[in-house]
């Protein structure tokens, strides 16, 4: 005696659909989310009003380097309000340098040494 089993699967197409749906709800709700969030505190020691607006767009809009020692007053300001990344070994991976040395290569890149 067989007993036919019958399981119904949506097609491909419909499943596809349903796991982009659901990433697009999950990012709407992130978004939603981090509306509610406290703002971060700024940055000691700058004055934002006289800061270029060109620091904050993209290269397309003109974007212009900001000053190292301004780098390292954001540097610093990420690595105390989050303490996971206190020092400048997690903040160089958390911006995706991995190799040895990694520490360093964040002020190499940014002229930071003098500012350690």
């Amino acid at each position: 005696m067989s007993k036919e089993i019958s399981i119904e699967i949506p097609s491909l197409d419909v499943q596809r659909r349903e796991v982009f749906e659901n990433g697009i709800n999950e990012a709407i709700s992130a978004l939603r989310n981090n509306l509610k969030a406290a703002p971060y505190p700024r940055a000691a020691n700058v004055d934002y009003s006289t800061l270029d607006p060109r620091y904050f767009v993209t290269v397309e809009e003109g974007w212009i380097a900001p000053p190292a020692e301004l780098v390292n007053y954001w540097f610093e300001q990420f690595k105390t309000t989050f303490p996971q990344y206190g020092v400048d070994k997690s903040l160089a991976a958390l911006l995706g340098i991995h190799t040895h040395g990694a520490n360093r290569r964040i002020r190499e890149a940014y002229s930071l040494w003098h500012l350690a």
